[in-house]
């Protein structure tokens, strides 16, 4: 076995592990690292392979970051994946990512896989996460509307309806709609306070990955004007809510309802066989837990499939001093690590 740096021969092969049903993700995926490169970012795509070169056993997409005026780091979201060899492959990323987190003068390697890792040295964990660390997913899309349907809680149905008499209408967004969502979303990040990307990362995100049929901007229409809309993403087996938000004064139409259940028409046609929510609270029945209403809405649409939860993070660290600097930093903000 080695470690390398994969040619586009092996791209198919490194898709088919980041599709994996339960330890992938996007985010993994060669068209998401790609638009991480039409941004502006370093990117490598790094495989441990058999010794022909034929057969990929895991595969780690990391990304370059920064800490705006402080410092870059090496992330790898969802990531590393292992299709076979575990602990051998950890110790060949290991070593390349040392050498990486000199070679680049970053603060540290940050990876986020969705299984637990046996580093018995160097990493050290912390239960946090940049991404979601408790999801929920809606399973079996290969069933018809109608059976899909049936399964979602009454009260879920109804609004669906009551969204549908009112008269709000669902349909594919263009590039031009962007400005207006961008908006509803800083509304909502205002009020649930947490930080969202850039302008440019979704327009960005359009032109990379709209064209491909990877990701849609799906709008909700009142009187023909906008009042919310999602942003979702379909890769291969799964699709996956990202971002959404709607007009806060508009609240009675139900606007979300007939976003979701678009979004499940959607995926069904890109030949998704799951949905991701993306995002729950790991105890559903604690009211101050920040994804409770979220979770309440979400588990609307899929009544009985189990939270998803992940692990956290495994940090490489070149500057400790440094690095629990930012950590501070980052309590005193009171924001996750």
């Amino acid at each position: 076995m080695e470690l390398i740096e994969i040619s586009k021969r092996l791209e198919n092969d490194w898709d088919e592990i980041a599709n994996d049903e339960f330890y992938g993700s996007f985010m993994q995926s060669i068209a998401w690292g790609n638009f991480k490169k039409d941004l502006g970012q370093k990117v490598w795509n790094l495989a441990v392979v058999s010794n022909d070169k034929k057969k990929i056993f895991a595969i780690a997409q990391i990304i370059k970051e920064e800490i705006v005026g402080f410092a870059d780091f090496l992330y790898c979201p969802y990531g590393p994946i292992f299709k076979k060899h575990k602990q051998k492959a950890l110790k060949f990323f290991r070593k390349r990512l040392q050498k990486m987190l000199k070679d680049e003068k970053a603060l540290f390697v940050r990876l986020e896989p969705k299984e637990i890792l046996n580093f018995k040295n160097d990493f050290i964990f912390y239960p946090f996460s940049r991404q979601i660390l408790n999801t929920l997913k809606l399973n079996n899309l290969d069933r018809t509307q109608e059976e899909i349907l049936a399964t979602f809680k009454p009260k879920t149905r109804y609004n669906l309806r009551l969204a549908e008499k009112k008269g709000v209408e669902i349909s594919l967004g263009k590039k031009a709609d962007l400005p207006i969502f961008i908006e509803f979303l800083k509304n909502v990040g205002q009020r649930a306070d947490f930080t969202l990307p850039e302008k440019k990362y979704f327009y960005q995100m359009f032109d990379s990955l709209n064209s491909k049929n990877l990701m849609e901007l799906l709008v909700a229409k009142y009187k023909n004007k906008i009042v919310g809309g999602f942003i979702n993403i379909y890769f291969k087996d799964e699709a996956t809510y990202l971002f959404g938000a709607s007009d806060d004064n508009l609240r009675k139409l139900m606007i979300n309802y007939p976003l979701m259940w678009e979004t499940i028409k959607q995926a069904k046609a890109h030949n998704c066989k799951r949905l991701d929510f993306r995002g729950a609270a790991k105890n559903e029945i604690d009211e101050k837990d920040p994804f409770y209403g979220f979770t309440r809405f979400k588990r609307g649409f899929s009544p009985k499939t189990k939270i998803e939860s992940y692990p956290g993070s495994y940090f490489l660290i070149a500057n400790p001093l440094k690095f629990y600097l930012y950590y501070g930093w980052k309590i005193i903000r009171r924001r996750p690590l």
